[in-house]
Order: structure tokens, then C-alpha cells, then sequence
């Protein structure tokens, strides 16, 4: 286990590929603060990968309106021979997929000499917990992430940005105070400048 999140390509920005209608969106873990990821790799030449798809949909679907999680499928060597549509199409309503191809994440956690890094969980620390070469049954993977989920104290929300706003008018009652964005929330429209935490 490590801190994952100090690797150098962690800001990498990833390109949906699956769903159709996400491919002009795109994905990166330095968005995201407090969350726990449960990560599938795979490549298109694999049967074994592709075995899975409808095992990694079951638990995407459990846990798809809990936003204290995601679940997210890289995809390698898309078209050798499968598309990433082909593979998205091997479940009953989709896993969400993105091409692994730009940034290559497999070697981040591959082990040379060792397994296949299929599955890995991370904590809302971006650390790694575990790293499977065989999928976990649908009640064990449910427990890691019951597990993780349950070290998200309840203070910690989960933000694409972590900004606050400083109240900079001198006529108001909290002038210079730090200011949290969700009070504005349905009032005023915000435009946020400034640079991640």
C-alpha cells in the first residue's frame, strides 16, 4: 500500500469512451476529494477482462447514487480487437469507460513479475488498499468498500474544488470573513477562479 496520489501523472486528464454520450467529458482524480474508487483495468485482447464486465456492472449499479464512490473501467488497446462500445455493450446497462491508452495507468500499479493488476480500491486518501489479479466476489468487493466508505468522516464532503470565498465588501456584516460557496447556492451564479487545493 501507498499514497497513489503523489504520482506524477495523478492530474492526468482521461476521455470517456463509454457511455456514447459521455465521450466529450472527461475524468481525472485530482477532481475529486473524499472519495473512494474502486478501479478495473482492462485490455480488449483480454477474455479474462472482458469476463467481467457484467460483475463490475452489478456492483457499479449498487453503489451508482452513493457520491461518496466511483467506480471507473480503464480500457487498454481499444480495437485490438474489441471498441470500447463493444465492451461497454458486455453488461445490461454500462459501466462508465475511459482510455487508458494516453496516460497508461496499468503500469502505475502493475507489478512486474507479479499479477495482473485487475482491481484496485483506493481510499477517500487516494492510498491503495488493495490490488486484485482475480475479480473479488460481489459481497466481498461490497465490504472493502463498505470498509473505506466508513473511514469518510462525516465532516468530509465530497467536491470536484475545494474553494471558499472571501467576503471582500466592506459595507457587508461578514467583511473579511471566509465564506462557504453553499450559501449562494440558488441565489447567485458563481464563477470560480483560482487553483485546486
Amino acid at each position: 500500500a501507498g499514497v497513489w496520489g503523489t504520482n506524477s501523472n495523478f492530474c492526468g486528464e482521461y476521455s470517456y469512451c463509454y457511455p456514447v454520450d459521455s465521450t466529450n467529458t472527461t475524468f481525472s482524480f485530482s477532481k475529486y476529494r473524499n472519495k473512494v474508487f474502486m478501479i478495473i483495468m482492462g485490455a480488449t485482447w483480454s477474455p479474462t477482462c472482458y469476463s467481467v464486465m457484467p460483475y463490475v456492472e452489478e456492483i457499479y449499479q449498487y453503489w451508482a447514487n452513493d457520491n461518496r464512490v466511483d467506480i471507473v473501467y480503464f480500457l487498454d488497446d481499444i480495437g485490438s480487437p474489441y471498441s470500447c462500445n463493444d465492451w461497454g455493450n458486455a453488461g445490461l446497462n454500462g459501466v462508465p469507460i475511459v482510455d487508458d491508452g494516453t496516460i497508461n495507468t496499468f503500469n502505475w500499479f502493475n507489478n512486474p513479475g507479479g499479477e495482473y493488476p485487475l482491481i484496485i480500491f483506493l481510499d477517500h486518501t487516494m492510498e491503495i488498499v488493495n490490488i486484485m489479479g482475480s475479480s473479488p466476489s460481489f459481497t466481498t468487493a461490497n465490504i472493502i468498500i463498505e470498509n473505506l466508505v466508513s473511514e469518510i468522516s462525516s465532516d468530509e464532503t465530497v467536491n470536484v474544488y475545494d474553494y471558499s470565498l472571501i467576503d471582500l465588501n466592506p459595507t457587508s456584516e461578514t467583511y473579511g470573513d471566509t465564506i462557504s460557496p453553499g450559501n449562494f447556492e440558488n441565489h447567485i451564479t458563481l464563477h470560480y477562479f483560482g487553483h485546486q487545493n
